[in-house]
Order: structure tokens, then C-alpha cells, then sequence
């Protein structure tokens, strides 16, 4: 009997990080793990994820200082996918030193997307002219009351290439 004992005492931090990833989920992740005073015996840090995406930079933060919490209490940090995981969740999961996902789990979505609406018609069809005072070029770029321009659409384009670029390349590193 005394042969199970210590196990008893072995500890195991969960931290559940669901939705977005944010910077307020960073800033409570932080605050949280800091508080070392209650987290003295720690063994494994085990982070169970289920997000639909969110910062890539908030997602890499996270991951840091889980990893730096685990090099602290010298207890590794093992991410497990829960029911979703897309675009930043993954960069999250993929940055802790192990990462397990079960074959029900929904994975992938490493693109990015923009939505608008134009009301060009709503707004003449009621009447409604629509003023816009600025100073330089680029300040009425996707003006939902104007048709949606070319060159706008090539630079949103841009960007959401760069993202989706940015996501597969942080994946790629943290599995290295």
C-alpha cells in the first residue's frame, strides 16, 4: 500500500482554454499561472483546446508562457484538441512540448477570411447620401456604400494570404 501513496500527491494542472484566442485570454492565462502560490506541486500541465481561432500572436504568447510555467515547476505541457480547432488553436496546441488530438476532433481551416456587405442600393434606394471627409488616398478603403474596388480587393487579398502564410508557417516550426 505504501508503494501507491505518492502517486496520490502527484498533481496535475488542467487548464481549459475554449473560444477565441485573445488577448484577454492571454492576460488571464498569465495572471493565472503567476499566482504560483497555489501550484507548488505540479507534475503535468495539461491544456485541453477548443477554439475557432483568434490572434496568432496571442496564440504564441500562450503557449510561451505555459512553456515557461512548465520549465518553472519543471513539469512538461501537454495539449489535447478537443472538439474544434482551427487557425490560431492549432498554432497553440502545436506550440506546447506535446500535442494529441483524437480522429473526432475538427482540425484544419488554416485560411482566412473577410466579409463585408456593401448598402449602396439600401442607401439610394431611400434617399440617403453618404459624406466622407478625409485626408490621404487610402482612408475610404472598403467603403460599404461604395462598389468594392480592385485594388481593395487585391490588398485584402494580400493580407489574408500573409495570415494564412503565417499560421501554416507557425505550425510547421513548432512541430520541428
Amino acid at each position: 500500500m505504501s508503494n501507491y501513496v505518492p502517486k496520490l500527491f502527484n498533481r496535475v494542472l488542467h487548464v481549459q482554454l475554449y473560444g477565441g484566442i485573445t488577448n484577454k485570454m492571454s492576460q488571464k492565462l498569465e495572471k493565472v499561472v503567476s499566482s504560483n502560490y497555489y501550484f507548488t506541486n505540479v507534475h503535468l500541465i495539461a491544456v485541453s483546446i477548443m477554439s475557432g481561432g483568434g490572434s496568432v500572436y496571442e496564440a504564441k504568447h500562450c503557449a510561451s508562457v505555459l512553456k515557461d510555467f512548465g520549465r518553472r515547476t519543471s513539469a512538461p505541457v501537454y495539449g489535447f484538441g478537443e472538439d474544434a480547432l482551427m487557425g490560431a488553436g492549432l498554432v497553440l496546441l502545436t506550440g506546447l512540448n506535446k500535442c494529441y488530438l483524437n480522429k473526432h476532433t475538427l482540425t484544419g481551416e488554416l485560411g482566412q477570411a473577410f466579409s463585408t456587405f456593401g448598402y449602396k442600393k439600401v442607401l439610394k434606394k431611400n434617399g440617403i447620401e453618404r459624406t466622407t471627409l478625409s485626408e490621404g488616398n487610402l482612408k475610404n478603403r472598403l467603403d460599404p456604400s461604395e462598389d468594392l474596388k480592385l485594388e481593395d480587393d487585391e490588398w485584402v487579398q494580400g493580407i489574408l494570404s500573409q495570415r494564412a502564410e503565417e499560421i501554416t508557417d507557425s505550425i510547421l516550426a513548432n512541430r520541428r
